[in-house]
């Protein structure tokens, strides 16, 4: 009888310490995730944002595990590496490929979170950075670029960051290739409605690239005037947004 008792409280005290240390596990990388997350806030990677030192946002990507995070988390960092990449790149950051590898990846386990628009410009987003590393891929990764950027705007015409990415394609690409500054805009004023139809943009970094995307385009399509109060208009809001204030819109300035 009391080998009975002993074992069974022997099994007790095992399954309440498993139980313990679970929970604490449980309890530990809670409490990580939530440092992880004050650590790197929206409010304060806008901020970097703005003074174009984008460091934190390699941080934030290179200290989250996306198979530890849930799905609201998931979204929030899949859009800081669409934004991220193209900066590694141009820094030539020898991560680079494996930047672009993750970011394919999570656009594939994300696809059942986002509409059909946002997954093709991720997606449209990701081959362009292909190309980026390797110019040898025009064709078989520039072109499918090109593609998924219109269908991305065919699938819903009212996704801010879709309307937006089409918007940079027309802005750049050559008019031999359908380039046109003032179609351009018409998307990016377009995006800049759903946007803040949308709301909750204060500290969205793809928010206010679009809106200095319209100063660009006032200016490309000789529209001066209306190019300087945009820039003032965002420097308004964004006093440390140091591109316009320091460059971009004495530039304008001096050309008025």
């Amino acid at each position: 009888m009391f080998g009975t008792v002993f074992v069974y409280n022997l099994k007790e005290k095992i399954i309440q310490h498993n139980i313990m240390r679970k929970f604490t596990l449980l309890t530990t990388l809670l409490l990580s995730a939530t440092m992880l997350m004050a650590q790197y806030t929206d409010e304060r990677l806008f901020a970097d944002y703005l003074r174009r030192d984008l460091s934190s946002w390699g941080e934030y990507i290179d200290a989250t595990d996306w198979n530890k995070i849930d799905t609201k988390e998931r979204l929030r960092l899949i859009n800081y590496e669409y934004g991220w990449i193209a900066t590694a790149i141009d820094s030539q950051s020898p991560k680079s490929k494996e930047y672009l590898a993750n970011f394919f990846t999570h656009i594939e386990q994300i696809r059942p979170e986002i509409s059909q628009s946002t997954y093709c410009t991720y997606l449209s987003a990701a081959y362009a950075y292909e190309f980026m590393l390797d110019k040898s891929k025009l064709f078989s990764a520039g072109l499918k670029s090109f593609n998924l950027c219109k269908e991305a705007v065919e699938h819903d015409n009212t996704d801010p960051i879709a309307l937006t990415l089409k918007g940079n394609v027309d802005f750049y690409a050559p008019k031999a290739f359908g380039g046109n500054k003032e179609k351009a805009l018409d998307y990016f004023l377009k995006a800049k409605k759903y946007f803040k139809e949308r709301g909750n943009y204060k500290y969205l970094w793809n928010y206010w690239s679009m809106e200095m995307c319209i100063a660009q385009c006032y200016e490309k399509t000789g529209r001066l005037d209306e190019a300087i109060a945009q820039c003032r208009a965002i420097l308004a809001q964004n006093p440390d947004f140091t591109y316009i204030r320091d460059e971009y819109l004495p530039e304008l300035l001096k050309k008025k």
